[in-house]
């Protein structure tokens, strides 16, 4: 036989004469072994990969959802539900998710958890050889929802912990039913409304292995639960019954990813009964078609559930929260964003290094005013960012008052917890500034952010020299706590408080410019000219150019354009006229014009394809 002719080989046929077994049993029952080993090494080499790379934006926009603070009674407002725990060690994992390697090692390790689950179940019912790919599935599944960055780590905990469950039930029907009996309300305690889940997964191992259910499990894994939920929340939870029923299952609106949400449940579920499948020869003959379908299919889900909109935003949004606003105008120069919260960061950038009024139009401007401002709403992505803006613009009430708002609704976040203690010391709130440096003083890792704000309590000469703080001190105008919900009107009444005011003179202008509002542009110019310096950005001379073409009299006189802009105005002026087609003329002009305001006037912003 050939097997003679390797060492290796030597050993398996020594090794099963010396043991009486088989030899082709022994060496496949090897080869399985070690395509076991090699299969779940490069799981988790491709699942790391995934998310430190594509996935990335998974990372950034799940470490900040919530504030893990180091205290009891951070952990007792967990404890007051069902899924609390779980929550609990969610939020305390994903604080991690800020550094890069360690947040893709976590996740990685979730997937890991589920493929071995799968295995242990396929192993433990069948011994069928298709644990591989089942275990494939699952991970796939799992990753797509994950690319999600609604799907949070404490979803996948609790499908985790019910297919482990599952599989460590005691199979002596006694002993089960005791066990059940004991565990069930652990679990709901833990895990909330993956309790469901368990129970229909372990009615159906049920009947995949006897083919039929006693009538006791039936009740225990059906009438019992309910009971549970009932007396919860009648006598121990103070949460509403459809609360205690699901949560913190993924049910809410903000969870937009049901299709693959439902699909898993639904191999959650399925996985005991295909345990018990067996292929037969011909299906087996046929397994690099299988793998080969398997595979697109994985592809198609990875590909669809990735989304490359999410991927910029959340990139943008890192630099923004860093405050690296060349960083931030370097990335989306390579990557135009088209997305609205994109769109608000660039701007937020531009206006943070004096260039909104010069560069407004290198970057397209799809949403109008609202890509410079966010109306009041009650949505989760327009209070967690609307801070943002009040800050940039000096409004330190109104940038307060949106903190507030969106610790109200998410809870403390880094974020918002920051904001809080920068508003309030400038306010001279220093109590109430102290209690949040107390509370991020209790974090993880923004520890040295708690040092930093402590040196201001009680300081106004350091809060006023600092290069955060010290220009915003001014600005703070307490009989309007409120904001106007019209931009202009804003912007308006914070320079009649402050005139000085740049970066609420740089958003006032860029609005009269995105509504070509040249008018406006023009009864404001003079007095943007004395906070300047004397200085003009090119895209305010261009309207200006604009606006002394429709006068006989040139009101703004005093204000000079530069040879530069004028002659390239008149170039603009004389391609312009040597077409009557539109598109012709764009053509012509891009790209060398379409950064002008007198391009975006004329044509608007077009992208030429």
């Amino acid at each position: 036989m050939r097997y003679y002719y390797s060492i290796p080989n030597f050993v398996l046929v020594f090794m099963a004469m010396k043991k009486k077994i088989p030899l082709l049993k022994q060496k496949h029952d090897i080869n399985l072994k070690y395509l076991q080993k090699f299969s779940a090494v490069f799981i988790f080499i491709f699942s790391f990969y995934w998310f430190f790379f594509p996935g990335e934006y998974v990372l950034i926009a799940n470490h900040d959802n919530n504030l893990f603070i180091t205290t009891s009674w951070y952990l007792n407002s967990y404890l007051d539900r069902p899924g609390g725990i779980i929550e609990y060690a969610s939020v305390f994992l994903s604080q991690f998710f800020r550094f890069r390697t360690i947040g893709a090692l976590i996740l990685s390790g979730i997937i890991m958890l589920s493929y071995y689950a799968t295995f242990l179940m396929f192993r433990k019912n069948s011994g069928n050889k298709s644990f591989f790919a089942s275990g494939v599935i699952t991970i796939v599944l799992l990753i797509g929802m994950h690319n999600n960055f609604s799907h949070q780590l404490y979803h996948s905990l609790g499908f985790i912990i019910v297919m482990y469950a599952v599989l460590y039930v005691p199979e002596d029907r006694t002993r089960r039913n005791l066990f059940l009996i004991l565990f069930l309300p652990v679990l709901y305690y833990i895990s909330g409304g993956y309790l469901w889940i368990f129970c229909v997964s372990f009615l159906v191992k049920n009947f995949a292995l006897k083919e039929k259910l006693s009538p006791e499990l039936i009740a225990l894994l059906t009438g019992y639960p309910i009971l549970l939920v009932l007396l919860a929340a009648n006598f121990i939870f103070i949460y509403p019954e459809k609360e205690l029923f699901i949560g913190p299952f993924p049910y809410a609106l903000r969870y937009n990813i049901k299709f693959l949400q439902y699909f898993f449940i639904l191999w959650i579920l399925l996985l005991p009964l295909m345990t018990r499948v067996h292929f037969r020869q011909k299906l087996t003959n046929r397994q690099p078609a299988f793998i080969l379908l398997l595979l697109i299919g994985a592809f198609l889900v990875l590909k669809f559930s990735c989304s490359k909109q999410d991927s910029e935003l959340f990139r943008i949004e890192k630099y923004a929260i860093n405050e690296d606003w060349n960083g931030l105008l370097r990335y989306t120069k390579k990557h135009p964003s088209t997305n609205i919260f994109g769109t608000f960061y660039i701007n937020i950038a531009l206006a943070n290094k004096g260039l909104l009024c010069s560069d407004l139009f290198d970057y397209p401007q799809l949403y109008g005013r609202d890509g410079l401002f966010f109306g009041w709403a009650p949505n989760y992505e327009i209070i967690t960012r609307g801070s943002d803006f009040f800050w940039t613009i000096n409004y330190v009430n109104e940038a307060h008052h949106w903190a507030f708002e969106s610790y109200i609704l998410n809870g403390f976040t880094r974020r918002n917890l920051t904001r809080l203690i920068q508003t309030e010391l400038i306010r001279e709130n220093y109590s109430v500034a102290e209690m949040y440096i107390n509370v991020l003083g209790k974090t993880l890792f923004d520890k040295r952010t708690a040092i930093h704000y402590r040196n201001f309590l009680d300081n106004p000469y350091a809060i006023k020299n600092d290069n955060e703080l010290g220009p915003r001190m001014n600005t703070n105008f307490s009989p309007d706590f409120f904001a106007d919900p019209n931009l202009e009107h804003n912007l308006r009444l914070l320079l009649e408080c402050d005139p000085l005011n740049r970066p609420a003179f740089d958003y006032l202008m860029a609005l009269y410019l995105i509504e070509t509002r040249i008018e406006e542009i023009a009864r404001f110019l003079p007095y943007y000219v004395e906070v300047t310096g004397g200085e003009i950005p090119i895209l305010l001379e261009e309207s200006l150019l604009v606006y002394r073409l429709s006068l006989e009299h040139d009101k703004l006189s005093g204000i000079r354009i530069s040879p530069v802009t004028n002659l390239r105005f008149n170039n603009f002026i004389n391609i312009s006229n040597k077409y009557s087609d539109p598109n012709e003329a764009v053509n012509a002009l891009y790209p060398s014009y379409k950064s002008t305001f007198w391009f975006y006037l004329n044509y608007g912003q077009i992208q030429k394809q």
